[in-house]
């Protein structure tokens, strides 16, 4: 899910993560997220916990460059039987 940076803080992407996780809580599933750093803190604000925090580089001569990105993961409150 990306929303364009002009249509940010509108709601855009909370509706979408909503509507997505309304889902995952009616299945009973998880939800794993990859996000770069522009995204960690919004999908932390929405539940999400940070599991490890990776970075990629590319090391060939000319091309050297490296990108971080924050494994997330969201889980729906299980209501207890008993």
């Amino acid at each position: 899910m990306a929303v364009d940076p002009s249509y940010w803080r509108q709601g855009i992407g909370t509706f979408l993560c909503s509507y997505g996780a309304g889902i995952a809580e009616e299945d009973g599933v998880s939800i794993g997220v990859i996000s770069s750093e522009v995204g960690k803190d919004f999908f932390t604000r929405l539940g999400c916990c940070i599991i490890q925090q990776r970075t990629v580089k590319d090391t060939r001569p000319g091309m050297e460059a490296e990108i971080d990105f924050w494994v997330q993961t969201w889980a729906p409150v299980l209501a207890s039987s008993g």
